[in-house]
């Protein structure tokens, strides 16, 4: 997580043909193989937690090697890496930070 000084556009941050998921499909594995050889995947979904809802925007990169990158911003501030591992599990794994949720 980096969390930076002002809101950041995650649009800027690639370049490229995407392919905007559907809500349901922000997390799902799948979605992002059948999309191939498109390799941008843009998504909007939301992390829920005892706490609260948080909504997180960004992109999840199929690189050549099979494995999913994702990068993503929370509450505009808060930014997100993450390289997914090459479990059989069907969802993309994402993780928060509680001052994503306005915690500190």
């Amino acid at each position: 997580m980096i969390e930076f000084d002002e809101d950041i556009d995650i649009d800027e941050c690639v370049d490229g043909e995407y392919i905007d998921l559907q809500p349901e499909d922000w997390k799902r594995k799948s979605v992002i193989y059948e999309n191939s050889p498109i390799l941008l995947n843009r998504y909007e979904g939301s992390i829920e937690k005892s706490w609260g809802t948080v909504i997180r925007t960004g992109y999840h990169i199929l690189r050549q090697d099979g494995i999913i990158a994702s990068i993503g911003i929370e509450t505009g501030r808060f930014g997100w890496f993450h390289i997914q591992s090459d479990n059989d599990g069907p969802e993309i794994q994402m993780l928060s930070h509680y001052r994503s949720f306005g915690l500190e």
